[in-house]
């Protein structure tokens, strides 16, 4: 079943209901999510999972933020009104535009990095985890270390030919 039709029709198995791309619960290869301590087990095989320090900055970049709430975005993400608040005190100077950035980011990416990373290093697969922090020079370093930024590096492959983020 194609994904717009799963959120659709089946919204419950839409990790993310807010998110454009999200884990779809196929009850093949995810009955739950990879996350959930419960359902995690031992494998032979390693895990990698990382994310980059401004993941969502890629989709944000472009948005006309400036009437939108960061609270809309924390609610879409299951976050009260304290988590902005927590998220303020934490980076006193972040603007609009940045926290609605960094609140996509963690809930979309790098909480469920760690979550899995630590789900998996608790049945004692070899699990290795990182965060990509370079910043693209690309459009004046505004993406910084952007969604995808990352890939080539991990998979030592920077130089093979590839479409730029830009």
């Amino acid at each position: 079943m194609a994904p717009v039709a799963v959120v659709s029709t089946e919204p419950e198995r839409w990790t993310y209901p807010h998110a454009p791309y999200s884990l779809i619960i196929d009850n093949e290869l995810f009955d739950a999510p990879p996350w959930n301590r419960h359902r995690a087990s031992a494998t032979s095989r390693e895990l990698i999972c990382g994310f980059t320090t401004d993941e969502a900055r890629m989709f944000t970049i472009d948005a006309d933020l400036s009437a939108s709430d960061p609270l809309d975005t924390a609610r879409a993400c299951g976050l009260s009104a304290s988590a902005v608040r927590d998220y303020r005190t934490a980076n006193p100077s972040i603007t609009d535009a940045d926290l609605h950035a960094l609140i996509l980011s963690d809930a979309l990416f790098r909480i469920p990095a760690l979550w899995c990373a630590e789900a998996a290093a608790e049945t004692g697969t070899n699990t290795y985890l990182y965060e990509f922090a370079w910043p693209s020079p690309a459009r004046a370093g505004a993406l910084g270390a952007c969604h995808g930024l990352d890939v080539p590096f991990t998979f030592n492959t920077p130089t093979a030919p590839s479409p730029p983020i830009s």
